[in-house]
């Protein structure tokens, strides 16, 4: 079979590797993608998608995916594993390139993440996100590489959908010099939620500390989601997906 590679061993297996890190993926402006899910919609972005990789004994399941990329190379099971960041790996991988992410904004809500470090966490609230047809996700003060392949697998592949970009106090600052209003989730905040969504900017605070005190500076209003039971907070992800709808007027 041509372009069959079996070890792991391989110089190229091995740089596709180094994709799970964010230093590589920085450095070669690549990254990994896993699954058929998350391929299927970066192959509807053009020129995204660079390289399949995919089980030799495979190909009849992903014939749809090897149809439309590029180039295809068939792999063992041995490199499978070697490539694989989960626990029941899908046999298919995509070699992407990251400059072909450039996704326009239109007008609406827009989503500042401060500090978000757990890559399941990013990838469902950009995924939540998407489904409310965001302007764009922010993401402040080393959050996680949204490019990671949690990250992207979180989402389902929304990260492909909407534009995700590094930010900081400035940015939001920006906003609120074109009428934008900030608001910050926050135990101690209003259920008031009569803001015009596309004119708000939703920050949601890391998992543990919240807010940080120089994005707190920026607020507007502090609003909050009631708890009625003992749980002293919800999810990140959950909060900041429920808070979405809730600014959006659902």
């Amino acid at each position: 079979m041509e372009n069959f590679i079996s070890s792991n061993k391989n110089q190229r297996i091995k740089d596709i590797k180094k994709l799970n890190e964010t230093k590589y993926r920085n450095k070669t402006n690549q990254f990994l993608v896993e699954g058929k899910k998350c391929i299927e919609e970066a192959l509807r972005v053009e020129g995204l998608c660079q390289e399949l990789l995919l089980l030799e004994d495979d190909i009849d399941i992903y014939f749809d995916l090897v149809q439309k990329a590029p180039n295809v190379t068939y792999v063992s099971k041995e490199i499978i594993g070697y490539l694989t960041s989960t626990v029941t790996p899908q046999n298919v991988f995509c070699v992407c390139d990251k400059t072909k992410l450039d996704i326009t904004e239109h007008i609406g809500l827009v989503v500042a993440l401060d500090g978000i470090s757990d890559p399941g966490n990013l990838g469902a609230i950009i995924r939540s996100a998407d489904a409310v047809n965001a302007r764009k996700v922010l993401l402040i003060n080393d959050c996680v590489d949204f490019l990671s392949p949690k990250v992207i697998r979180g989402s389902m592949g929304s990260v492909f959908h909407l534009p995700i970009r590094k930010g900081n106090k400035s940015d939001l600052v920006a906003l609120k010099e074109n009428g934008y209003k900030v608001l910050g989730a926050d135990i101690s905040g209003t259920e008031d939620f009569n803001f015009n969504s596309d004119t708000v900017c939703l920050v949601i605070g890391n998992e543990s500390h919240g807010i940080s005190q120089d994005i707190t500076d920026q607020l507007d209003a502090q609003v909050r989601i009631p708890i009625y039971g003992k749980a002293e907070s919800l999810n990140a992800a959950v909060a900041a997906s429920i808070l979405m709808y809730k600014v959006k007027g659902f």
